[in-house]
């Protein structure tokens, strides 16, 4: 019979491991199987919980306007260093993260305004 399983090998730092091997101890399970189970889903490790709709909202538009905040931060932060070699490090540094932020704002404010348009 053929095996229907593949092995993950994975280093991590020394405090997940002891963290997992605490936890393994704990729930009388070896370490393999809780992290099977926690990558499959079955270990319930976590809550289940519901998030309500406001919440939502919010990660949403936390999560939009981080992300394109960090994409404007690089994309920016390469353009200057390419067209403005005369700047300092810190000029270019400070124009991006200006930048970056007002588009943070600017993204996560109108996906909150979208999600309360789509909900009315």
């Amino acid at each position: 019979m053929a095996v229907k399983t593949k092995v993950i090998s994975t280093r991590v730092p020394i405090g997940v491991y002891n963290d997992f091997r605490a936890l393994s101890k704990v729930k009388k399970v070896s370490m393999s199987k809780l992290i099977t189970d926690g990558i499959t889903g079955n270990a319930g490790l976590h809550p289940s919980t519901s998030i309500d709709n406001q919440t939502a909202e919010k990660l949403f538009s936390i999560a939009g306007g981080c992300t394109s905040g960090i994409l404007t931060y690089k994309v920016v932060k390469g353009a200057l260093e390419e067209r403005k070699p005369e700047w300092t490090p810190t000029k270019i540094e400070l124009a991006a993260g200006a930048a970056a932020v007002a588009v943070a704002m600017l993204v996560g404010f109108g996906i909150s305004k979208l999600i309360n348009a789509l909900s009315d």
